[in-house]
């Protein structure tokens, strides 16, 4: 059977952090940009995730809209494979109505992807957009004499 996790954690991004820089350097002349989707490397110890480093996926595009909805896409499997309960740390305190959500409602929260609650001074953590979006588009540039690697696939 195929351990998603264990292969994600094979792909952490010490190399790939460099690939996919958030800020590339300026285009040169005879440069190509293209686009990369980076991954957040989730770690579980048995309780919850937590994020460690990101990875480089597979994903390279020459076209930023693909990449886009490409990374939606991948956010989609993310969201419809991973338990919400996974993520939220033992000290984190839900809100009341949290069991009664769709699964969709308990993402968004996590993400911070709906308007965030007013709090007050005492209140306590209820992870409100604590987990990272797992995918993101980032933009990399390619040297001139790397182009002919690009159509190699």
């Amino acid at each position: 059977m195929f351990n998603r996790r264990k292969f994600l954690a094979g792909l952490l991004a010490g190399p790939a952090a460099a690939l996919a820089n958030e800020t590339p350097p300026p285009l040169l002349s005879g440069d190509r940009k293209i686009w990369v989707i980076v991954g957040v490397n989730w770690v579980y110890n048995d309780e919850h995730s937590y994020p460690e480093g990101d990875f480089l996926t597979e994903h390279a595009f020459t076209d930023k809209g693909t990449a886009d909805r490409t990374c939606v896409e991948l956010i989609q499997e993310f969201r419809a494979q991973e338990a919400p309960e996974d993520f939220v740390m033992p000290d984190i305190v839900l809100p009341d109505d949290w069991d009664g959500w769709s699964r969709d409602q308990q993402w968004d929260w996590l993400f911070g992807l709906v308007p965030e609650p007013p709090r007050g001074p005492d209140c306590a953590e209820d992870g409100y957009g604590w987990v990272a979006t797992p995918f993101e588009v980032r933009e990399m540039n390619v040297p001139a004499s790397a182009r002919h690697l690009l159509s190699q696939g």
